[in-house]
Order: C-alpha cells, then structure tokens, then sequence
C-alpha cells in the first residue's frame, strides 16, 4: 500500500469521501454543501489513499467555547477492508500537524466509550483526555454502528501542547482501584458482577482507579443485546459519578487478545494540563 494524506478541497473529492462515509455508516452520510464551505473556511478534511483509492477521511472545523478557539474533529471513517492497518491514527497525526500550522492547541470529539478500538487510539496512543461524558449525544441513529442503544458518548481534549501528550511513561496502572468486579457468563461474554462500592463510598481516599469495559461491543450487541444494554447503562453511571467527583480519564490498559480493557482515571488536579 502506497497511503498519501492530503488535505480534500474540490468537490470531486469531497464527493469521494460522502460515497465512503456512506459505505462506513450506512444511509449516515454529511451533506456535500457542509463539507465544502468547511473545507474552503478554516477547517481541516483529510483523505487517506491508496495510491489514486480514498481509503480513509478525517473532518474537522474550528469551534469556540468563551474565550478559546479550538478544532472540533466530527468524522473519521476507514473503508472496512483498510481497517487494523493504523491509517486512523496516521490520519490523526497529520490532523495534529496542521492544526498546530493554523495555531490550533485544542482539538476536541466525541466517541463511544464502549468501542474499545476508539478508546485505545483516542487515549493511550494519542493521549486524549475526557472529563465529560454527554448522555444521547446525537440521539437515536439507525447507522451500521449505532442502532438500537443511547448514543451515548465522551468528549475528548486533545492538548496538542501539554506535557500530558510529551509524555512518553504514561500512568501506574498497578496503583489503580478496580471499579467494577467483572465476570463471563455462559456464553464467554463478560458482564458486570457488581459494583465495588467500597472504592465508590471513599473516592477521596483512592488517586487513580481503572474501568472495565468489553473489547468487542458490537459482537456483544449482536450476541445478547441486553447484556450490552446494561453495559451502557452502568458505565453511564459510573462516569457520570467519577467525572462529577474531579477524576479524568487519561490512559488506557489494553492486552492483546483480551475480552475486557481498562480506562485509567485519575484526579484531574494530577494531570499536567491546561484544561479549557
């Protein structure tokens, strides 16, 4: 594979890029309209390819929160037979870089906390952080990916500048409180046992604590829908819990192979960031 990143402007190649998000969410799809008056007016919209074959799309566009300017990243889309290969943190990466050209600190987006795959790029290879978790974000969709459950999702700060990102040694996850006691059933899926209500009766007493979560969602909501139910509905309330209580997601422990992996928080006045 001969994969180049460029930025996309002409209406040709955004065209390119609806047929692939089309392909990637099904009848989800940004109206070309959208795209180009972004493209043409600060934002920033990606194309990976495979020689002269769009393989892969990034789109971005500035925001504003009081005082600060930042890049609100909304799509990352991969053709499903380029997937595994790394083009979504590659497309990423140059994300990064132009941002950074345009004076850009911030990027921000959402993502489920469920998709695994989602959580180990978003936070443990690029270091995004979250401190907010948004119930229904987008309300009901009916794409390949997200019917049938809340679209529940996280909000991730990119701090392009922060020692957070510089830093290469990460967190102690040995130090880390379980939240959940996590167990399979019959059928080799994991499910939550229960609570570990004594981490969550003395959360000032613990500064950094690790989340359960299953590594193959969208398996699971195929296998046993309601087992993926009450996995959102829990996760939901526990980080609603923890995020409200000062702790911030800031890592992510992923072994390969595994059916779990574990979010890392730790309290937010630990982590080395300016945060907006």
């Amino acid at each position: 594979m001969e994969l180049i990143i460029k930025p996309l402007y002409s209406l040709e190649e955004l065209l390119d890029m609806q047929r692939l998000e089309q392909d990637v969410w099904g009848d989800d799809f940004t109206p070309i309209h959208q795209t180009i008056t972004v493209a043409k007016n600060g934002g920033i919209i990606l194309g990976a390819y495979d020689k002269d074959k769009l393989i892969g799309f990034l789109y971005s566009f500035p925001g504003f929160k009081n005082d600060s300017v930042f890049l609100c990243s909304h799509l990352v889309g991969i053709d499903i037979a380029y997937r595994g290969q790394g083009i979504g943190e590659q497309l990423k990466r140059k994300q990064k870089e132009l941002a950074l050209d345009k004076g850009f600190k911030l990027i921000t987006w959402t993502f489920d906390p469920l998709e695994s795959a989602n959580a180990n790029l978003n936070i443990r290879k690029l270091k995004g952080v979250c401190r907010t978790y948004i119930e229904d974000c987008y309300g009901k969709l009916d794409g390949k990916l997200n019917s049938g459950l809340p679209t529940d999702r996280f909000l991730v700060e990119w701090h392009l500048d922060s020692d957070h990102v510089r830093n290469e040694d990460g967190y102690n996850h040995r130090d880390a409180a379980s939240v959940f006691i996590v167990s399979m059933n019959e059928a080799g899926l994991p499910y939550i046992k229960n609570v570990n209500e004594e981490v969550m009766k003395q959360l000032e007493s613990f500064d950094t604590l690790s989340i359960t979560v299953p590594t193959q969602f969208q398996a699971m909501k195929k296998a046993d829908f309601s087992l993926a139910k009450e996995w959102r509905t829990q996760t939901r309330e526990v980080f609603q819990t923890l995020f409200s209580q000062g702790f911030i997601v800031v890592d992510v422990e992923r072994k390969q192979g595994a059916i779990t992996q574990q979010y890392i928080l730790i309290k937010q006045t630990e982590v080395n960031i300016e945060l907006v």
